[in-house]
């Protein structure tokens, strides 16, 4: 059984009361706003059911809209008669802190498909949460449990059991750094320092000075010397990032420590021998550049010992909602914000985008989307993602009806010059209907 809490002063229809009971709900209902919140705090309730009657006086109302607001971990779904949806104070509740609303009178079957739509959301972000608290939605601090990532774990596991070269291949934004940090911390060089090198932000003039030291008056300006970042590495792990980047003169030197362990410091003729474990990343074809001619063919299997491809994040599947999940909860951890959660909408223009910056595009747009998003549930456009970047065919028929109908109501709008009595009749809908809509897809009501 579901528990449904229901805030009412008049009781639900039977029809609706019967349906509910035959859907396995157990409603929980009250008419009295302060029982609700002794409810609240006694029982888990994941979602809940405010009517607003046309005779509910205006305190009551608003004293609903606090509920709403202050249960924030309750998936509250509205319903509001046609009539009051013209009132400010209604469609900001519905468009700022309702997961869904239905119109009045109820209509049984609808109401039933709404409440499981949120039931089922609520169930994902508590199975999701408790996951991430038992450790089990992902290993060595990275969030995920697809096939990809499971493999990639695997291959974590067997590169921290040896102490060999591994090359991390994988597209920008994917979390080479990451792992690369997880296989170090699970090695036996992980008591020593992790030191991680972007050959692509060093020039090239400065590279054998960065990598290697100097003693001082090795050049001008050196007036005392200074360990170079292999050398900050000993007993532990260097990671070069974008090692594709290094300079022919680079790749020598780096290939003559390789295979002597010894480094050698501008100006000075005393080797050094340093004892680090050697990472490398790059999101580069390195046997096309070999092939080329622009990477040495010696350095690169010194490198390229054991081989890790990292999955780009399209190829991740269910991870994706819970990645965005991981990083809105991340976030609301540090910086507070109004927002409760992602609309349908957006869940759906997730799951559909091809992210082609990968993590860190998913995290910056999430993040940017909850400190930016005028509502309480994230929708597309706080996203920027009103225009799935998928072909039609790659879509189910329930969301490519979304997309053409969402599609349809933009266009209205531009040609009315958002009027929304126009555009509602242009559309062949009534003004209440393209309120409704406009909220469903996330849409900016026009001001």
């Amino acid at each position: 059984m579901r528990k449904l809490l229901v805030v009412t002063s008049q009781p639900l229809s039977p029809p609706v009361d019967e349906t509910l009971r035959d859907r396995d709900w157990e409603l929980v209902e009250t008419g009295d706003v302060r029982a609700a919140e002794h409810l609240i705090a006694r029982e888990d309730f994941r979602v809940g059911l405010a009517v607003l009657w046309p005779s509910d006086p205006d305190p009551r109302a608003a004293a609903i809209a606090e509920l709403v607001e202050r249960s924030s971990r309750i998936r509250w779904v509205g319903a509001i008669d046609r009539s009051q949806m013209v009132e400010e104070r209604c469609m900001a509740l519905a468009a700022q802190s309702l997961y869904d609303y239905l119109s009045l009178p109820l209509d049984a079957e609808r109401v039933a498909v709404i409440l499981g739509h949120a039931y089922g959301m609520a169930e994902v972000e508590s199975q999701f949460l408790a996951r991430q608290r038992l450790g089990e939605s992902g290993r060595f601090g990275m969030v995920g449990a697809s096939p990809p990532m499971r493999a990639l774990f695997r291959e974590i596991e067997r590169a921290a059991a040896t102490s060999a070269p591994v090359v991390l291949i994988g597209e920008t934004g994917t979390g080479k750094e990451m792992a690369a940090r997880a296989i170090h911390a699970n090695s036996g060089y992980c008591e020593g320092p992790f030191v991680a090198v972007n050959c692509a932000a060093i020039p090239a003039s400065l590279i054998q000075a960065e990598l290697y030291g100097y003693e001082a008056g090795a050049f001008t300006d050196a007036s005392e010397g200074r360990a170079g970042y292999i050398e900050s590495a000993e007993g532990g792990t260097l990671f070069l990032d974008e090692v594709a980047e290094l300079s022919p003169e680079a790749q020598v030197s780096l290939l003559r420590f390789l295979e002597s362990g010894q480094i050698v410091r501008l100006g000075s003729s005393t080797p050094r021998r340093v004892d680090v474990r050697i990472l490398s990343a790059t999101h580069s074809d390195l046997e096309e550049l070999v092939h080329q001619q622009d990477f040495r063919l010696d350095l690169y299997y010194r490198l390229h010992v054991l081989r890790i491809e990292l999955p780009s994040l399209r190829e991740r599947g269910e991870d994706i909602l819970m990645l965005a999940q991981h990083f809105l909860s991340e976030l609301l951890r540090t910086s507070p914000t109004r927002v409760l959660g992602f609309s349908r909408s957006a869940l759906v223009a997730i799951g559909q985008y091809d992210w082609p910056g990968n993590l860190r595009e998913l995290r910056n747009r999430v993040h940017q989307a909850a400190v930016y998003s005028a509502g309480r549930y994230i929708s597309p456009t706080d996203l920027g993602l009103t225009s799935p970047s998928r072909t039609q065919d790659s879509l189910t028929l329930q969301a490519a009806r979304e997309l053409a109908e969402a599609e349809a109501i933009r266009d209205a709008l531009r040609r009315t010059g958002r009027n929304m009595t126009r555009a509602a009749e242009d559309l062949q809908i009534s003004r209440m209907t393209l309120y409704r809509l406009l909220q469903k897809h996330g849409l900016d009501y026009p001001r």
